[in-house]
């Protein structure tokens, strides 16, 4: 990010995080789409067949789309500047090389050039407003219009995690309206999270071991065992989430653990680029807690 401007809209979309600790902020989303705006344009179209090109395309739709969501519905700020700032933010340090955009050997078409860039700018857009809660009263339209943008994105931990969110919170809704006062609460969560961090490590280690530079020996016990650990300690974050308020699910710690699974690949892009193998063991571990409940529970005897 040795480019003025990029590093300028990466230090701007960390302040749109920070931004939620403060009753001002709606603007800053607009102002990044305005720098990632001038990038595009003095950058040549070809640019969005590099991963520096995709960046910048996938970052301008989210923002702008950020910012139109500010404009439209200013009661939900900080939960734009929240998820544009993190994904943006993420987007730019992760993706974005050193080097910047570089001039090209290999010779695309205009029409190719348009395809990719429209195919982007639909994923960064509806990424931002399916995590923002646009859409959400008609209940699977979110989902659904997430999941359709997965075969066309970018291959990223960051984009999945944040496009499959939705769908999470669907069905954490559907399981929530069904789970009353029940015994063994405790019991349940705590099988759960042994249950999802078992599974979580075994199939990491089957992916891991078919990684060539890793192997099937010790390494592949020692990295899935750190992959598992990692995304394990932000699981056990958001279990501490219910303590600042966000307490308005039936089992709000086991809400906190699933949603720092789902992020949990995101934040571990910053140090590797396995992140990405740990996900079918993170999202597995999240519908056993799910779907736990409804299982180890068990339903308060009437009173006669």
């Amino acid at each position: 990010m040795a480019e003025a401007i990029i590093t300028t809209a990466f230090l701007i979309s960390l302040g749109m995080i920070l931004s939620l600790l403060f009753t001002n902020g709606r603007l800053l989303p607009g102002i990044v789409a305005l720098l990632l705006l001038i990038k595009i344009l003095t950058s040549p179209l070809d640019s969005i067949h590099q991963e520096a090109g995709v960046s910048i395309y996938l970052c301008f739709a989210i923002t702008c789309g950020g910012a139109l969501r500010n404009h439209s519905n200013p009661e939900s700020w900080k939960k734009v500047n929240g998820w544009s700032g993190l994904i943006t933010s993420l987007i730019l340090i992760v993706h974005y090389p050193k080097e910047g955009i570089v001039e090209m050997v290999q010779v695309y078409s205009i029409q190719q050039s348009i395809l990719q860039i429209a195919s982007n700018l639909l994923v960064g857009v509806v990424l931002i407003l399916t995590l923002t809660g646009y859409g959400s009263e008609k209940e699977w339209a979110p989902s659904l219009a997430s999941i359709l943008m997965i075969p066309i994105t970018f291959e990223s931990p960051i984009l999945y995690s944040a496009l499959l969110l939705p769908t999470l919170w669907l069905f954490e809704g559907k399981i929530d309206s069904k789970l009353g006062v029940g015994d063994r609460r405790s019991i349940a969560m705590g099988l759960t999270i042994l249950i999802g961090i078992s599974i979580m490590f075994l199939l990491t280690k089957v992916l891991v071991s078919t990684v060539p530079r890793i192997g099937d020996g010790y390494g592949a016990d020692a990295v899935s065992l750190w992959l598992t650990l990692g995304i394990s300690v932000t699981g056990l974050i958001g279990m501490m989430l219910p303590q600042f308020g966000f307490d308005w699910m039936a089992r709000p710690e086991s809400w906190g653990w699933r949603n720092g699974l789902a992020i949990g690949p995101m934040l571990l892009t910053l140090q590797t680029d396995l992140a990405i193998v740990a996900m079918p063991g993170v999202w597995l571990a999240i519908l056993v807690s799910i779907t736990g409940p409804l299982v180890l529970e068990k339903k308060p005897a009437k009173r006669v």
